[in-house]
């Protein structure tokens, strides 16, 4: 009765600029919709940028490279932990993109049930690519060169009031020689809690035991405030990490950002109009050396 998909792509440049694309649908009742946005957050002083894009058609594999072709009115874009390419010409917008894996995931799921054996699945397309090409939106070219990109995957059964997650937490950063992604979703009141912190280095390491923690006493556990420390056990011994945000990149409701016609001001009641927002980070990583290393992390309450 009640299906959702979402895909989300993006790509953060050396320079600090972050765009990403957000395709999602649902089915429900028979009828199928659609929403397809793109988010520009330029690495100055300028104002961060979404543009919802018409997807006229998309056609999702059942394979395990979580493969979606999505039509345009004039390009197309294709998602695969095998590669993506991204054509968009549309009301200002000028994209040109190529994402080459240069890892993939491991194939690394998070599941958390739902009532009547429904479900929500999370999982990464892949950890890292390296992206080509030319982007232009509303007139202000982004180069991408150097740029490190990424790209994840969600599917959900269980209808939106009876999602058992409040709050989630959701990070990805890049090192010269590392990857890393993690998500921590929580009920009410902390529990319960669902998580998984993915590690690429010389090898691939996961763990499903992510403890997330603010900086000091007046941030505690359930608001990060401007940063929070994060571990996590793996086998080759504990993770640690701290994260500071530095800049909001995105702020905005779940059905905003998504535009899903199909709920539009009834959504908001039955889903309790979640928000997300987005930051450029800095995390300090003890194992990855000195320095920091910029990433984005994401909060969101449901």
């Amino acid at each position: 009765m009640y299906l959702l998909r979402k895909w989300y792509i993006d790509l953060l440049t050396p320079g600090g600029d972050y765009l990403f694309l957000y395709f999602a649908f649902v089915r429900l009742a028979g009828f199928t919709y659609r929403s397809l946005v793109l988010h520009v957050a330029p690495s100055g002083a300028g104002a961060p940028i979404t543009i919802p894009l018409k997807a006229r058609w998309h056609q999702d594999r059942a394979g395990d490279d979580r493969t979606v072709l999505v039509g345009l009115e004039s390009g197309g874009m294709r998602i695969s932990s095998e590669g993506c390419r991204v054509l968009a010409v549309d009301k200002g917008v000028s994209l040109d993109l190529v994402f080459t894996p240069s890892t993939h995931s491991g194939r690394q799921r998070v599941r958390i049930d739902g009532p009547r054996g429904s479900h929500i699945f999370w999982e990464p397309v892949c950890l890292r690519y390296k992206v080509e090409g030319h982007a232009q939106v509303s007139g202000a070219p982004i180069d991408v060169r150097g740029a490190a990109g990424y790209a994840d995957f969600l599917e959900s059964t269980v209808l939106p009031p009876e999602v058992p997650v409040r709050r989630l937490l959701w990070g990805r950063v890049h090192g010269p020689a590392s990857d890393l992604v993690y998500m921590h979703a929580s009920g009410l009141s902390g529990t319960p809690a669902w998580s998984r912190l993915i590690l690429r280095s010389k090898t691939f390491e996961e763990s499903d035991s992510v403890l997330i923690t603010g900086l000091s006493e007046s941030a505690p556990d359930k608001s990060p405030a401007n940063g929070y420390l994060l571990r996590a056990p793996l086998p080759s011994g504990e993770f640690r990490m701290t994260v500071r945000r530095r800049k909001t990149v995105q702020d905005s409701g779940f059905i905003d950002q998504q535009k899903i016609q199909l709920l539009a001001s009834l959504a908001k009641k039955v889903t309790r109009d979640p928000r997300s927002t987005k930051f450029l980070s800095s995390a300090e990583i003890p194992s990855w050396g000195k320095g920091e290393f910029t990433m984005i992390d994401e909060e969101a309450c449901l």
